[in-house]
C-alpha cells in the first residue's frame, strides 16, 4: 500500500487522557498510579494513553504551609 492509498483508508483510534494525583518528588509512586490507569485503558481496549507534563516527577507545589515545602526547597537547591 502506498501513502496516497493509506491516506484515504479510515481509521479508527481509541484515545484517552488520565488526569491523576501525583505525589510531589516521588517518581515510584507516580509510575504505579499511571500503571493502573494503563490497566484500566487497556480494558477499554485504548491505543492510546496521554498523561500532563510532568505527572511522573512533579515540582509544582510552592505554598510555604504545604508539608513538603521544606522536602522541595532541598531538593531545588541540590538540582540547580
Amino acid at each position: 500500500m502506498d501513502i496516497a492509498q493509506a491516506a484515504t483508508k479510515d481509521i479508527a483510534i481509541t484515545i484517552a487522557a488520565a488526569q491523576c494525583t501525583s505525589v510531589p518528588l516521588d517518581v515510584a509512586a507516580n509510575v504505579l498510579a499511571q500503571l493502573r490507569f494503563v490497566e484500566a485503558a487497556a480494558d477499554y481496549s485504548v491505543q492510546w494513553l496521554v498523561f500532563p507534563e510532568l505527572s511522573l516527577n512533579i515540582e509544582l507545589e510552592r505554598n510555604l504551609d504545604s508539608p513538603n515545602h521544606e522536602k522541595l526547597l532541598a531538593h531545588e537547591s541540590r538540582t540547580r
